[in-house]
């Protein structure tokens, strides 16, 4: 295809690579819909970059039903570097990045890596980009990586790098359709020819070549009529060669055309001399992946399926990697090679952290074990139900985990069923809390407690604990695990010990104990160096939750963002639901409610299933909501109640009671409130939680509402404490140290010194936290306060396209060029907040990226 209008984009490639010999690198995107010209420039610049010395090495991710880990960099793997290595070993993921890493710093020549169709990337290599995206700045080296952005909606797995590139080292280069004239250049088309062609095609290069190649010269119908037409044109061995072609997704080696295609990959030719395929030394494949789509789309079933069949055969034979083997076995409905090729491809994909793709193949896997033997079955299952976990898809996890105990059941393997129970109990908690799990545990305990010491013994001593942990029983927690660190040790089984070590810190600094800090720590520390992703994330959690505990907000952030940097880059979904809600907690503590509840939505957008888990964020986003007087906060506080109320867990019954107090505070409606005030005190007192002992106290207060005596006064947080006895101006200066600026602010209100009254209020104001001001003002007035200010007054003009005073203040950072983490900086927020507003701004302004929105924000007067 010639390069039309497409000089700009090849001279700012041109540019960015002539950074590279200084170890100025980059990251570069060049996104724009199929057939846009995507690969010819690029391929025009990898031209240039030889020329000029640079080691290009070029690969693709594969359009497979379960995808390979790491596919594009397999591609760019030479044989025997490091990298070729640690993908053909059991290494593990951080050893492949490791390698990609050195594979990038070449001090003899500058590197380009090419990755194509990152629409269909594993989430392995959406990992290694952001990595490398974050190191690239430092290397001699450029990575230029294509997508089409025509495919990529919110939801796709895409928009989590997407979103995450702010460095410096990103640039993004779209392409526009052709123009009229630039057709007409294109295909020697004029006149009515020309508009015909151009209204068919709206500018595609590839389309108005594939139309103005079809023999009649006609416009069909579409696109797919266009590829066929052609193909109808060529020998009929060569039709069926493409036949044969069009289930490979990716460029095919010609030792596999040559097995699968009569005549070998030579029969091939017609169709290259007609621009339908693509071909070198070593494989052969379609010019454009539409074209291959189109010719496979057309296949009758019959011949798909043989086809499929006959490349998953070679394959076998060649000793490829299990996940191709499977996609082939699947598309030709072939259950035994499913079943021996899909667990081995799964537990690659999971090794590698690629935890969607290992769940995409134990799902194709579950559609045919019922020809199993029950305890193959059962292993398979347990294994599934895992990844589901890890998925945030808890119903599902529960329903898989119950098959794989029934099929136990009644074997004489008391060791997997306590096993597969405790894999159920796992699942069932996060879907419905500790009541319904905790009998699973019991059971798997009984099962196998007196028995000889056992790995599955230490991990149900140490889930145990987990369990009584999460509902704040804290004592109880410790003993568990000092019972599995026990177990663990005697068998030498490490997953059960850095979960036992986390537990036993996290209940030690519960109950005051400040040296479970380094319990926590180090079990955070075992779990890193073996791997063990989900006990990380839970480690990170843990320790988060303590120093917001001592009031460090700053630190608890801090560990949080890399918590979920862990979980994100290990694909730990529900680890980074949990640390997503809680960052907006922080947010909310400190007062910044807008910017709470941006975090908050984005969330519980990503929750695939209530359970358990978003009984937080639900409740913290009501309270978010209240403040600023949104009319789904009582909605949202009322589902949090919903989902809390059938636990007996402190943390999740308080979160919700707060935030129906709050509500009921705010509005004046306290009916029922009593009741459930009265019920979860009771909880939480026994449990001897003390945010929620003074929390729910003081929020009583402050709705005119009996408070019950706590058990003791020792239980309660120093400003608690100083609020419940009247000494507001005390509560308002611990919460100021601490950084709680809205309770600061509230206290303040609260107290009799009408100075301090008006500065919380001005506080209220400045947090942006409107509802609580304006109620603030009507209790002050009633009190008698003749000086209350009027609130803040919005403009006459609204602000544009929907936009929050907030997103603004990021378009208008965004318009001047800064990074997120620039903005992050400015404006004294978390990166990810920033991403979040970001997120908003390109929805409400229907643009796809961020120098579109920065475009068009002086045209919305913002920045001008």
């Amino acid at each position: 295809m010639r390069l039309l209008e497409r000089h700009d984009q090849k001279r700012q490639l041109d540019q960015i690579f002539a950074r590279t010999p200084e170890r100025r690198g980059s990251v570069v995107l060049v996104h724009g819909p199929g057939g846009i010209g995507k690969t010819s420039l690029v391929r025009e610049f990898v031209r240039t970059a030889q020329a000029e010395g640079a080691t290009v090495r070029v690969g693709a991710c594969d359009d497979l039903l379960t995808t390979r880990a790491f596919s594009p960099f397999r591609d760019i793997a030479q044989g025997q570097s490091r990298l070729g290595r640690a993908l053909r070993s059991d290494a593990p993921a951080a050893e492949v990045l490791d390698a990609i890493l050195e594979e990038l710093d070449d001090p003899l020549h500058p590197v380009v890596f090419v990755v194509e169709d990152l629409q269909w990337a594993d989430d392995a290599t959406l990992d290694a980009l952001l990595l490398v995206s974050r190191r690239i700045e430092r290397l001699p080296a450029m990575v230029v990586a294509t997508f089409r952005d025509d495919e990529i909606d919110r939801t796709h797995r895409l928009q989590r790098l997407l979103g995450a590139l702010g460095a410096a080292g990103v640039e993004r280069i779209g392409l526009a359709p052709l123009s009229r004239e630039a057709v007409g250049e294109l295909v020697g088309f004029k006149g009515d020819e020309l508009e015909d062609l151009y209204r068919a095609t709206g500018g595609n290069p590839f389309y108005a070549l594939e139309v103005a190649a079809t023999p009649d010269a006609t416009v069909p119908t579409s696109i797919r009529d266009v590829v066929l037409t052609r193909v109808l044109a060529l020998p009929g061995a060569t039709q069926r060669a493409l036949e044969a072609l069009s289930v490979v997704p990716t460029a095919a080696e010609r030792w596999l055309v040559d097995a699968v295609v009569d005549g070998g990959a030579a029969v091939l030719d017609a169709a290259e001399r007609a621009g339908l395929v693509v071909a070198d030394a070593a494989t052969v494949g379609f010019a454009h992946e539409i074209a291959r789509r189109a010719v496979q789309s057309d296949l009758p079933a019959g011949t798909r399926v043989a086809v499929n069949a006959a490349v998953a055969a070679v394959l076998v034979e060649h000793g490829a990697e299990p996940t191709r083997i499977l996609h082939h076995a699947i598309e030709a409905g072939d259950g035994d090679a499913v079943l021996r090729h899909g667990p081995a491809a799964a537990r690659e994909a999971s090794r590698l952290g690629s935890h969607r793709e290992a769940l995409a193949a134990f799902e194709q896997v579950h559609r045919f074990a019922d020809t199993l033997p029950s305890r193959e079955r059962a292993a398979l299952a347990l294994e599934y139900a895992y990844e589901l976990q890890l998925g945030n898809r808890h119903s599902e996890a529960v329903a898989i985990a119950t098959e794989a105990v029934d099929l136990l059941e009644h074997s004489d393997d008391p060791q997997g069923v306590a096993d597969a129970l405790l894999v159920l109990s796992r699942a069932a908690y996060w879907h419905r809390g500790e009541v319904i799990a905790m009998p699973h545990a019991q059971r798997a305990v009984a099962l196998l407690d007196g028995r000889e010491p056992s790995p599955v013994l230490a991990m149900a001593f140490a889930h145990m604990s987990r369990l009584h942990l999460l509902a704040n029983r804290n004592a109880e927690a410790r003993e568990w695990a000092s019972r599995a660190l026990g177990t663990a040790a005697t068998v030498g089984y490490l997953p059960a010990e850095a979960g036992a070590r986390i537990n036993h810190g996290a209940a030690a600094l519960n109950l005051g104990d400040a040296d479970g800090l380094a319990h926590v720590t180090q079990g955070v520390e075992l779990a890193r160096r073996q791997g063990y992703h989900e006990t990380v994330v839970r480690g990170y959690f843990q320790i988060a939750v303590e120093h917001m505990r001592r009031g460090g907000l700053d630190h608890a952030e801090r560990v949080l963002h890399e918590g979920r940097a862990y979980a994100a880059d290990h694909q730990v979904t529900y680890g980074t639901f949990r640390i997503d809600g809680l960052l907006g907690c922080i947010l909310l503590n400190r007062g910044a409610a807008a910017d709470a509840a941006t975090v908050l939505r984005d969330t519980l957008a990503s929750e695939v299933e209530p359970g358990v888990a978003g009984v937080e964020p639900r409740a913290w986003l009501a309270q978010a909501g209240a403040r600023v007087g949104d009319a789904g906060a009582s909605r949202l506080a009322a589902e949090a109640w919903e989902l809390a109320e059938p636990s007996a867990e402190a943390p999740r019954l308080a979160a919700a009671a707060a935030a129906l107090i709050e509500m009921a505070w705010l509005t004046g409606d306290t009916s029922g409130l009593d009741v459930v005030a009265g019920r979860v005190l009771t909880v939480v007192d026994a449990t001897r939680h003390p945010w929620y002992a003074g929390d729910l106290r003081v929020g009583l207060q402050r709705a005119g509402l009996p408070v019950p005596a706590p058990p003791d006064r020792d239980l309660l947080l120093t400003a608690h404490a100083s609020a419940l006895r009247g000494d507001h101006v005390a509560a308002a200066g611990t919460w100021e140290r601490l950084g709680y600026r809205h309770e600061q602010a509230v206290e303040l209100v609260c107290c009799d010194d009408e100075a301090a009254m008006l500065d919380g209020l001005r506080l209220l104001d400045d947090l942006g936290a409107t509802a609580t001001a304006n109620f603030a003002r009507a209790s002050l007035r009633a009190r008698g306060v003749t000086s209350v200010p009027r609130g803040p007054t919005r403009g006459t003009r609204q602000n544009p396209a929907g936009l929050t005073d907030r997103q603004i203040d990021v378009l208008e950072l965004l318009a001047q060029g800064l990074t997120n983490a620039d903005i992050a900086d400015r404006l004294v927020v978390s990166v990810r907040t920033v991403d979040h507003h970001v997120s908003a701004i390109l929805e409400k302004l229907h643009v796809g990226t961020r120098r579109e929105a920065a475009a068009l924000a002086p045209t919305l007067g913002i920045g001008a």
